[in-house]
């Protein structure tokens, strides 16, 4: 945040005619909360200290800027689940798991050598291997990319990953083969310790979106909203137009 303060102060930002833009990243949040989970020792006094920061920071740019002179958009990048352990002792969530990388890849080459001594076309051998991956208890659902690009996905979280999905770009363990995977809600897959993401879970899908400072009521909204409606609305905000042929849109 020293670094901000340079800036404000060495450019003149916000004191000048013209609008400025500055962008923020308190990277910290996100490797703690990986690395020791939501509910942590360490991701409790990371946000006190975040807190205190953004506070030093508010009253810094009344003191530089002017008091209601600037505006403030924050957002988180995903969201965040509890590490499975905690879920368990919790008792929030008592089948959550944490799968391993080198097991799960094992597992899964196993079922991908089996569906492919099948034969067959491309497509017959995701097929195969979708059902085999969930016949196995190794995934909730496993999805074919041509069921995700056959018509309108029935389930909800299909749709999300038809969103996701690109022809010809793997991502996932198995998208190369034409499948693609989703876990249990609430399981960790990758390391032996820590947290990740990239689910079509909500928990992975709620991110915070908050404005403060010029023009801006107090109050909150339970109007849906997404991460594409940010840049829109924190520019409408400020004034500055906005394109008609954005994704996202003006919430306020």
């Amino acid at each position: 945040m020293a670094l901000a303060h340079t800036v404000i102060n060495e450019l003149d930002l916000g004191q000048r005619r013209e609008q400025d833009y500055l962008a923020i990243s308190l990277s910290a949040t996100d490797r703690i909360g990986h690395g020791f989970g939501p509910f942590s020792q360490e991701s409790l006094a990371n946000l006190i200290h975040v807190d205190r920061l953004l506070g030093e920071f508010f009253e810094f740019l009344d003191d530089e800027v002017g008091e209601g002179e600037w505006l403030i958009g924050l957002a988180g990048d995903h969201g965040v689940v509890t590490m499975p352990e905690a879920q368990v002792e919790l008792g929030t969530n008592p089948g959550a798991v944490r799968i391993l990388e080198p097991e799960r890849r094992a597992l899964l080459a196993q079922a991908l050598n089996e569906s492919v001594r099948g034969g067959g076309t491309a497509e017959e051998v995701a097929e195969r291997l979708a059902r085999l991956v969930e016949q196995r208890g190794l995934v909730t659902k496993a999805y074919t990319h041509a069921e995700l690009m056959r018509g309108e996905p029935v389930d909800s979280f299909a749709v999300l990953f038809r969103n996701s999905f690109y022809p010809g770009r793997a991502w996932g363990t198995l998208s190369r083969w034409g499948v693609e995977l989703r876990y249990r809600e609430g399981d960790h897959v990758g390391s032996a310790t820590g947290r990740n993401h990239e689910t079509t879970y909500w928990y992975d899908r709620h991110v915070a979106m908050i404005f403060m400072g010029a023009d801006v009521e107090a109050g909150s909204s339970d109007e849906a909203v997404y991460s594409v409606d940010f840049a829109p609305t924190l520019a409408g905000l400020a004034g500055i137009p906005v394109p008609d042929d954005l994704d996202g849109r003006r919430i306020r």
